[in-house]
Order: C-alpha cells, then structure tokens, then sequence
C-alpha cells in the first residue's frame, strides 16, 4: 500500500489570541487561539515547530541592553533619613518644622530598577557655612547701618565676636584639621576643600518664629535637657541624612544611548518648584496687608541636587544668642538644622559607645547617655597601675555593647591621619615631644591604639549648673562629656579643662575580629576589651575594661592632664565626646551670607525689602523730592520681617549628574557640583570703581563670557558674592604704587590673599553627594542594573578610600564612599606657573608665590619711593577641567539569555532536561536562538517532532515564551508561532485486491 505526509500548518498568533481580544496585555508571553473548527490528532501524527516569530522591541539593533523587568526573587534592606512630620506656613510656603527618623525599609530587587542610597557633602570651599562651635557672629552696626554696610566685611574675628576655639590650646590641633589664622592668631579648621557630610537635627525650627522653647525642641521622640543643664545645640540627635532614590530603565531591549540618556535624566529630574511668597502679616488676608503677596524667590529642587536649613546673621547673633543663653525663645536654635561633619563614621558609631550600667531592683540593664557620656567605674592610681591594670569603665560587658564599641574602632581606621599627628614630631600636634601622647618613638598607629576620649576634670568642676547638696547620680546626669562653652561651668572652671582630650588605649590586631565572652590573659574582645566584675547596688556587674598602659609597640601612658592628684576619680566622664569641640570632630552649619553685600551703591540694596503700598501714587516716587513709597515698614506678628528671615536656605549635591555611554562602557561623572569661572558681584556693574579709600572689597571687571565653564581653582580670590565667617578677615583688594613712571602712574590694584585659604590645595567643588549604598549584594550584583551595565561590585565596595580622599586614578577602581570631583592631569601643571596677576606661563618649571615691592606714592615730582615692605602674593590659578568618571570595569551585557523555550499544550508532554521545575505544566516543544534578530523579532524553526500517543481533539492551543530559566520571557504583543502537524496518509492503485483481502478478514473472524 503506497502513501503520503499531509502537512497542516497552524498559526498560534498574540495578536489574534483571547487575550488580545479582551485587552488583556499584562502577559504578552502567553497567548491561547480558539479555533471555529476542532482540530483532530491520531496516534501517529506528528506535531513539529514550523516557525517563531518572537516580538522584543530593540532586538534588532546592534548596540542594545536586555532588560527583562524582573525580580531577582530576593529582597534588600535600605537604611535611610524618613521625614516623618512638616509644616508649611503659608502663603510663604516656608518650611516651619521638620521632624525626622531613621528608617529601614525592605525592597524587592530588579533587574532593571535600582534603589540606591546617597547622602550629601558640603565642601569647604569658603563660601556657604560657619565652623562649629560658634556663639554667634556680631556685625552689630556694621550691618544695620546702611550706609557703611561694606564695614562688614572689614570685621576681625575675636572671642567677643562669637569665636570659640575647637581645640583647649595650640598643643592640642590635629594636624589635618586645624590652621592659625595669621591676623588672629586663632586656631580654626582648616578651608581645605574637604567634603563634611550633611546631617540634620531630629526635630528643628526653619521660619524663626521663636516658638522651640528655651534650650532644644521637644518632641516625643527627645525630651528637653533635665533642668536646663545644657544649652548645646549637640543635645540635638542628628541624623546622618541618607536619601531612597530610585531609577529604572523599561524592560526590554534598550540601545545603551537610550539607557545612559534615561538615567541622566531621572538623576536630574526636577522634583518640585517652590516660591517663597512675602506677605506683611500672615493673621490676615492679601487685601488687609498693606502691600500684595510678593513671591521672592524660587526654589528648584531635584533629585540629587536640593536646598537644607542654614544659619543666617539674623538667627546667628548676638541677640539671638544672649536670649538663647538666658533661657527665652531665640532664632538661634534655627541656625543648628543642618550640620555637616568631616568624619561621619566616628560621629555615628560614637554616639552609640556612651553607654552606662543601670542596676533596677537587682536587675542589669544598659542605658544610652548620648552628650553625657558614658563613665568611669573604678579608681585609677597611675602610680601602681601597669599595661595590666584594667581602666574600667560603666559599660556592662555584653556581645551587644561590645559589637557598639567595635563599630567606632573599626570607624577610627577610616581615618589614618589621625594617627599620623600622634607621631608627628612637631611642637604643635598632640604637644610635640613632652608629656603627651608624642613619646619620641613613633610607635602610635592604627594596628596597635585605638583611642576614646576623656573629661580632664571632675564632675563637680565640669557642670554648668549648681550642683550644691546634691547626689553624685545627680550630677552624673547632667555633667557632659567635654563642652562647647556656649555657657561657663558653675565652679567658674578655666575653659581650656573643659574640652575633653584624646585617650589612646592599647589594641591587638590579631583579635580585632573577635569577641571572648570569657577574655583569657593574652586575649581583648575587639583587640581592646577585657571584662572585670564591679559591685554596683549590691548587683556583681561585668563591666568592660581597657588598657591605657602599654610598655612598648605602643608606648602609652596615662596622659598627666587627666590625673587629680595620680588618679583619674569614679565618675569622670569618658566614652566619645558629641561636642563639636571634641578631638577628630570637626563640624560646620551651613550659612547664607547674601544679606551681607558690598556696598557699591552706597547702601545695602540686599538687606531689606520695601514695597509700595497699596494705591500709592507712582509719581510720588518719581518727583524728585526724595518722597518715596517704597518705604513700608513689612510688619509680622513677631516684628519687622526682612529677607533675611525667608533666605535661610541653601543648594547641597550633585547638579548635574550623568550616566554616561562611549560606544564601549558605561560611567558616571559629575557626582559634585564643579567650581564655575564665575563672576564677581561687581563685574558688569553700572557703577564707578570705588578706589578711593582702604575700605574697598572688589573694583568692577568685565563679565567673564565663559564664566560657565567647569573648573578649579588654586589660591582662589575671596568670593565677595556673599559672607562666609570662615574667611574673616576678608582682605579685599589693596592698592600699591610701583616704581615705574612719573608720579601716580605706577598706582596699581592688586586682590589680597585671604589667610584663612590653604596655599596651592585644589578647590574644585561646592558640594556634592556620595553613593551610600548601590542597591545590590555581591550575590544579586551581576543580575541587577549596575551588573548588566558593566559596573563591579568591587568598583563601589572597596576599601582604598574615604570620605576626604580625591578620587584618583589609585582608588577610582575600588570606591567605599563613591563620588567625583574635578580630573587633574600632568599636563594642568604647565598652567600652574603663573605671572602675579595669575597669568598661566606655560612652563616646565614649579609654581610659586611672589613678593611685590610696596613703594609710596611719592611727593609731587618725585618718583615713588620704597617704603621698605613687600606684599605677599599667592596668585590665583584657574584651570578647566572637567569631572573624573567613573567608568565600568567590564563591557555591558547586551543579552542576558541565549535563547527562548517555548511552551504549548498542543502535546500532551515532552523530555526537556534543564532550567527551573515547576515553572509551568506545559510542554516544550522548541528552542529559539537569539541570532540575528531583524526590526525588532527573533526568528526560529523546530526540528524535532512530537508523535502523538493517543487521539487528542483541540479547540484552542495555548502558547507561552519563556526564558531558559523557565520564567516568562519579556517579550512584546505580536509574537506568533506557526505549528506543523504531519499526518500519515494511505493511498491503493488496486481496489478489488483491496476487497478481497477485507472478505477474508470477516471469514476468519466468523470461524
């Protein structure tokens, strides 16, 4: 018997399927036809793939990233800084309050969505902030007389002008923090350009309306200092500001363009506009004021780039400050919202290591005493003590406290510097070579010390209140850990005892990693730390100790500032000191200075807002009698409001961050917002140069017509668009006469050096953000968004670097903290050298200062004579750069998975070995490679045939496209399969044959 194959051919397509009827697009990787006619299978017929056409849109172009949009099926958890309460007043639309939180919240992770954490940095760059701890700062007259308001920038700081030391003495600056101003002689902290960390108080004040109270807000969360015993602004919890962003690219494949262009965008995206509207008293409407409702300014904010509270003349004065002092409602509270701090880790991990023992009805428990500090438990005789006598402090001995003190040692080797002032064998770090800490053998590093620090004096002597007949847990409880000297101690105590100093204690490497719940003698929990049992309330207590003595390999002693008479008593205080005076902390609250402006107008147009009243009379103001309606006295419930009180805000972050693609990798640069050429406030003025007497801050230029451009700057020119404390003295421009010519033709201007800038450090930046946490673990890396872009985890997790390290070509690889800033190249140092008007040179030579002969005027006819000094010049050297990038380690993924197994129940079953069980009940009938898609498809064919075992009878025929994992496959609507079925077909050429063996068939049944 001859025969034939007959071929069918069904199409299963999306576009036609059940689903796309009923506009059901949330699966286009499943799809089921029903057919008008039941299609029949017979054992033996065989069904094949004939054809796929698998729809991803994307597919097609060559320099493509595949995205699918889907869990990576595990979970990540996010630390970040919650708003968690505001208040806008309006119409000012002025922030009143703010409270936040800490907050931990738990994400799902993608491949094609990132959250990521970033927190911001300000640079100390001389412009935008006030050194911490600060009183206050009195420009008085200065500024309140308008017609000397230039004056102001002629103010020489003084103790009676708000100053406070950061250190007790010279002995006592930190070589990478501190400097001595030259005019002052005051030790300050170094202008340096360093990146100090944003953090923000629990619960603050921004409109100064005066309500916080007398000493710091209360909240359910803080409660006020107990009796006043402190009128610290460190009191404040404050936050390390942590932000939950979040960007993501559609799913799908995306050109790599495409992707680095979206993610720009969503990292610059306008998130909310802001005008700050004036109106004279907020109790009535617009028409019961005098004038209108008069918005003056705007507030742009974005995603990476946003405005925070800061200090202003108005919050941080004299005034303020004595009511603050005095206990009566203050601004000054105002001016502390925002902090920034230069070594974060320490002030994190160290607010938690002031921890005490509290014993309740016999019960142990541990109590965390924040600015109080934590205390000493035992008496310490120096003149028995050994490297084994124990210094045992009030700190129950626990895995969990110790785990708070491990965190603040493991912070302290972050920042090597420190160490480096302890072996610097100069008079003015740690004391120079007698009696401290500086021993002769350069033996102090952070392999074998570590450090914590100590009141110098008593309780009784260190409490700022009386604390006359009361109990020493009285006095425990309202005695801090070092001072701010906002106010004097009560015993009237000298206030260079008041700081707290630093404690170096012994530390063993090899157990640094390691917690003995019972130490042996050669053994320290965490390198540092031994147990010893105290009685406290009849309650033997286990209380941690550590070692201050060491013979050698450190050589350490009990430092003799701490000893009373030999001994250090029960009680004094010690842990990590919270005050912004304390050693390694260094602190700054941000500060708008644009209310203090030159005077080229002969008044100062930036420091009050008048305006007309209603239906004034316009010629009034134009007559020429010197009448005026711009004279309205703005008038609040609180008083005379001035634009001071609205501009208590300033921009911190990145403005202008990119993802970047080169047609290889991937990067990111512009992390920091770059130093600009600029123009000075003079520059373009309609007014004369004022150069008629000492007083003149800046004489008019032309406007610099590139003044966008991105550059740095060395030995920089004092910013005169605003007031920054920082930089008092401001030393303006000076005139000089030279040599040449007749009489008053050698008359010349020259920009004096400002002596609170560091000579020939890079100042590139403003302010910028660092990426805290990227989002992935090392085990969900290389499937999530930076992986598949061809970032490592090693780039962004990496420990050659901290938070003040530029980022350079010797850690750029391998980032803890990552940012940017401005890319400096060999080739910038041939602009270096400089004439002394800041002319670049070009030259192979290395820059330097000048000195410039100072020559009087001279007497008519005479020739300017030389007076015998010389003026320093430090020129100012201005390069364009552009910003470091951070570029992927490895090429992007442009293909996640190799193929497509699709799936149908038009077989009952096959044998397929490989991807994930479970996934689906149907069958795989064929693979599709991802060869050489074209305009958006994927094409492929079957060779394998299905046999069919047993009758089947289909009305509808399901489909589904998957990845080889076996979970959906990210495709678009329009893809379709075309099925082939093969039916065996039996053909006779010889009929009556065919009848004759049939009747012989039914003969032998019958039988």
């Amino acid at each position: 018997m001859a025969g034939y194959i007959q071929n069918n051919l069904v199409e299963i397509n999306q576009a036609t399927s059940e689903e796309a009827k009923s506009n059901n697009d949330e699966n286009p990787a499943e799809f089921t036809n029903t057919f008008s006619d039941v299609i029949s299978l017979e054992p033996g017929d065989k069904v094949s793939l004939q054809s796929s056409f698998i729809a991803e849109r994307g597919s097609g172009n060559t320099k493509t990233i595949e995205l699918k949009g889907k869990s990576l099926g595990t979970t990540k958890n996010f630390l970040f800084t919650a708003l968690i309460n505001q208040k806008i007043l309006y119409p000012e639309k002025t922030i009143e309050f703010k409270t936040y939180q800490q907050a931990e919240v738990s994400r799902e992770l993608f491949d094609n969505k990132a959250t990521f954490v970033l927190s911001y940095y300000k640079n100390m760059n001389g412009t935008g902030y006030v050194a911490c701890p600060r009183a206050y700062i009195d420009l008085g007259s200065l500024i309140s007389d308008l017609s000397h308001g230039i004056q102001t920038w002629q103010v020489v700081d003084s103790q009676a002008n708000g100053y406070i030391s950061p250190v007790p003495s010279f002995d006592f600056m930190l070589y990478g923090d501190h400097y001595i101003e030259q005019f002052s002689k005051f030790v300050k902290i170094k202008n340096d350009n360093s990146k100090y960390t944003i953090f923000v108080a629990e619960s603050n004040l921004y409109d100064g309306s005066g309500q916080e109270g007398p000493i710091c807000v209360h909240t359910e969360l803080q409660e006020n200092p107990v009796d006043d015993w402190t009128m610290a602004p460190e009191f404040k919890q404050y936050y390390h500001y942590r932000e939950l962003q979040e960007i993501e690219v559609p799913a799908g494949f995306n050109s790599a363009d495409y992707v680095a262009g979206e993610l720009s965008r969503q990292l610059q995206q306008v998130k909310s506009q802001t005008d700050l509207i004036f109106r004279g008293n907020n109790a009535s409407t617009q028409e019961n004021n005098l004038t209108s409702d008069t918005p003056l300014t705007r507030i742009i904010e974005s995603t990476t780039y946003k405005t925070f509270p800061c200090a202003t003349e108005l919050s941080l004065n004299v005034s303020e400050y004595d009511s603050a002092r005095n206990g009566s409602s203050s601004r000054w509270w105002n001016a502390w919202g925002c902090i920034a701090i230069k070594r974060p880790e320490l002030y994190i991990s160290g607010d938690l290591v002031n921890m005490n023992a509290s014993v309740v009805d016999g019960v142990v428990s541990t109590i965390q005493d924040r600015l109080l500090g934590s205390r000493v438990a035992v008496e310490w005789n120096n003149a028995s003590a050994t490297q084994d006598t124990p210094f045992v402090v009030n700190i129950p001995y626990n895995s969990r406290n110790l785990l708070y003190l491990k965190n603040y040692l493991d912070a302290q080797i972050l920042y090597p510097e420190v160490y480096d002032s302890f072996n610097e064998n100069i008079s003015q770090v740690y004391g120079g070579n007698t009696g401290t800490y500086f021993t002769g053998n350069n033996d102090i590093n952070g392999s074998n010390t570590r450090y914590f620090m100590m009141n110098q004096i008593s309780n009784a002597s260190q409490i700022e209140i009386d604390p006359t007949g009361q109990t020493a847990q009285w006095i425990y409880d309202r005695t801090s850990l070092g001072s701010s000297h906002y106010r004097g101690s009560h015993a009237g105590t000298n206030a260079t005892f008041r700081y707290s100093k630093l404690l170096l204690i012994y530390h063993k490497e090899s157990d640094k990693d390691t917690f003995y719940e019972n130490p042996k003698p050669d053994q320290y929990s965490y390198g540092c730390f031994k147990k010893t049992s105290v009685e406290i309330d009849g309650v033997d207590v286990d209380l941690v100790s550590i070692f201050p003595k060491h013979d050698s390999s450190p050589t350490l002693d009990m430092p003799t500032w701490f000893l009373d008479s030999g001994v250090v008593e029960v009680g004094r205080k010690f842990g990590y000191d919270l005050h912004w005076t304390a050693p390694t902390t260094c602190a700054i609250t941000l500060y708008n200075g644009m209310r203090t402006f030159p005077n080229y107008y002969g008044r100062n147009a930036n420091c009050q807002l008048n305006l007309p009243n209603y239906e004034s009379t316009p010629a009034n103001a134009q007559n020429g009698t010197g009448l005026t309606v711009y004279n309205t006295p703005l008038n609040k419930t609180a008083g005379t409001y001035t634009q001071g009180q609205l501009f208590n805000l300033r921009y911190v972050g990145a403005d202008d961050p990119k993802i970047n693609f080169d047609g290889e990798h991937f990067s990111i640069t512009q992390l920091h917002t770059a130093e600009n050429l600029g123009n000075r406030s003079a520059n373009g003025g309609r007014y004369a140069n004022y150069n008629t007497t000492a007083a003149v801050i800046y004489s008019k230029a032309d406007v610099n017509e590139d003044a966008t451009s991105a550059v740095y700057k060395i030995n920089p020119l004092e910013d005169i668009n605003e007031f920054c404390p920082a930089l008092m003295l401001y030393r303006g421009q000076a005139f000089v006469f030279t040599v040449n010519g007749s009489t008053g033709a050698g008359k010349q201007t020259i920009n004096d050096w400002n002596t609170n800038y560091e000579q020939y450090q890079v100042y590139d930046s403003k302010s910028g953000i660092f990426l805290e946490d990227m989002g992935y673990t090392e085990d969900t890396w290389e499937d999530g968004l930076w992986g598949i872009m061809g970032f490592s985890y090693e780039q962004f997790n990496g420990t050659l670097n901290n938070r003040q390290l530029r980022v350079d070509s010797n850690n750029i690889q391998s980032l803890k903290y990552p940012t940017t800033n401005a890319e400096i190249v060999t080739t910038d140092t041939k602009s270096w050298v400089v004439n002394d008007n800041g002319i670049p040179l070009y030259t192979d030579n290395i820059p330097a200062p000048f000195s410039l002969a100072y020559y009087s005027e001279g007497a008519s006819g005479s020739p300017p004579a030389y007076t015998g000094k010389n003026y320093q010049l430090f020129p100012e050297i201005v390069q364009k750069t552009t910003s470091t990038q951070l570029v992927a380690d490895n090429f992007p993924r442009s293909m996640l998975r190799g193929y497509y197994t699709i799936r149908s129940d038009i077989i009952a079953d096959s044998l397929f070995v490989g991807g994930q069980s479970n996934i689906t009940n149907m069958p795989i009938v064929g693979v599709v490679t991802k060869e050489n898609p074209q305009n958006d498809y994927y094409f492929g064919t079957g060779d394998v045939d299905f046999t069919i075992g047993k009758p089947t009878k289909l009305s509808s025929i399901r489909v589904s496209i998957h990845d080889p994992n076996g979970s959906y496959a990210n495709v678009n609507k329009n893809s379709s399969v075309i099925f082939k079925i093969q039916r065996q077909m039996n053909v006779s050429f010889n009929i009556a044959e065919e009848i004759l063996q049939s009747e012989k068939g039914k003969k032998k049944s019958n039988l």
